[in-house]
């Protein structure tokens, strides 16, 4: 999981300066959708096992949840990186950080 997300923000800050092509637009937001559906079943999640212990009802039925997205999620980003390539290590000129 944590190369999932590592590669989603990685693919996020990179591809910013090509962002006046709308294919661009469309994988940030793309990205942006995977990490927001990824990230909210994981903090609902740790909360209800906060409240309600690790072996509640209310905890596993968010776990399968968050199995089914990131299984569905994992395969999106395999396909976007298979697609675009892994981002390099580089600065890109036009990234505003």
């Amino acid at each position: 999981m944590r190369h999932l997300l590592i590669a989603i923000f990685a693919l996020m800050m990179t591809y910013p300066n090509v962002s006046k092509s709308q294919a661009s637009q469309n994988l940030i937001a793309v990205l942006d959708t995977i990490w927001r559906t990824e990230q909210e079943p994981i903090t609902l999640r740790d909360s209800l096992m906060n409240c309600y212990g690790a072996d509640s009802e209310q905890f596993r039925e968010q776990q399968k949840i968050y199995q089914k997205n990131h299984l569905v999620y994992e395969q999106k980003v395999t396909n976007i990186l298979d697609k675009y390539g892994w981002p390099t290590q580089e600065k890109p000129e036009n990234m505003a950080i």
